[in-house]
């Protein structure tokens, strides 16, 4: 069976061997990776997993040494005074939130076809231990849509995790708001 993820409660006809996260708030769907598992402070409507047990979080940080958080939201889910209107507008207003590691351009295979993603890597954090943040920024069916992924700096699992988001994104589903 496919585990919604919202409030775990499994969802009907659907194979074990795959958990799919469903907003109803924002209309999309996304396929959790295993191992992963629902972050219980998620904003309800946002896909927000972890790669390690809650019991491990490390307090005002959250993030354990080893681990990584990966969320995903539209636009029409972000909360500031000025919501940015494009994805432009998006990455550019992140870009003034941390230290920019890089900035690019690139493309991830979906069953659709190709799905042209910006990516922003960020350092988190003024003072050591720093943390790295990689920002994706798309856009599916005429919506603008953001994936986020959070680890520590230096962690040997880098690319292992960027593959992982990765993943996340290809089998995100823009869904009808009707």
């Amino acid at each position: 069976m496919i585990l919604a993820l919202l409030g775990g409660k499994p969802v009907d006809g659907a194979s074990a061997a795959s958990r799919i996260f469903r907003s109803e708030k924002y209309h999309y769907t996304a396929r959790c990776p295993k191992g992963w598992q629902a972050d219980r402070a998620a904003r309800p409507g946002i896909l927000d997993i972890d790669n390690f047990a809650p019991a491990t979080a490390v307090r005002a940080v959250h993030v354990p040494p080893g681990g990584a958080e990966i969320d995903l939201f539209p636009l029409e889910a972000l909360i500031r005074r000025r919501t940015p209107g494009t994805l432009d507008e998006w990455v550019d207003s992140d870009a003034k939130l941390a230290k920019v590691i890089s900035r690019r351009r690139l493309e991830v295979d979906r069953p659709d076809g190709k799905l042209s993603v910006i990516e922003l890597k960020q350092q988190c954090c003024a003072v050591p231990p720093f943390s790295e943040d990689v920002n994706w920024y798309f856009m599916l069916n005429g919506r603008v849509f953001r994936a986020h992924l959070t680890y520590w700096k230096g962690d040997p699992k880098q690319v292992s995790l960027e593959h992982t988001m990765e993943q996340v994104v290809a089998s995100v589903e823009a869904l009808s708001r009707h």
